[in-house]
């Protein structure tokens, strides 16, 4: 994202997608907090590591990535984002972004990300770009209990499908 219009897409695609992803995952308390402002927000501390897809002038979603986060496993890279608006959800714009994104990584250099425990969609999505659990999951603070569990992409060779 470049523009200033262009990251408040961004923040419009981390609102709406939150709003129909986590709606059953998290409390509705919590997911009030999200707001379009405070979506706006997050999207502009991601625009440096972030790809958007861009549908008729308008962003439909974006990935963000880079340095891990998590010290236990620090030669890796992190995907920290993934969102799509839902209407254009199954349009392989999510693979597209994904793709673009593990290009922007060395080879070999493995990738990995969180998922929430339950979120079905999201998992077969990972699974089948080749993403794999690695056993390592942690508790998340939603207002209900759950959790997010840690996925590995082996990047040995760019992805070619």
């Amino acid at each position: 994202p470049e523009t200033d219009e262009e990251i408040r897409g961004m923040g419009q695609v981390f609102y709406e997608s939150w709003h129909a992803t986590y709606e059953n995952f998290f409390d509705r308390s919590y997911l009030s907090k999200l707001t379009p402002e405070l979506s706006e927000k997050i999207a502009e501390g991601q625009k440096e590591n972030s790809l958007i897809a861009v549908s008729n002038g308008q962003v439909v979603g974006f990935i963000a990535f880079g340095r891990n986060r998590d010290e236990e496993i620090s030669e890796t890279r992190e995907i920290y984002a993934l969102y799509v608006l839902p209407k254009f959800q199954g349009k392989s714009i999510g693979y597209r972004l994904m793709k673009e994104a593990i290009k922007q990584f060395d080879k070999g250099v493995d990738i990995f990300l969180w998922v929430l425990k339950g979120n079905e969609k999201a998992i077969s999505f990972y699974l089948k770009f080749g993403f794999c659990f690695d056993g390592k999951q942690k508790d998340v603070l939603t207002g209900m209990e759950n959790s997010e569990w840690r996925m590995i992409y082996n990047n040995q060779s760019k992805h070619s499908t």
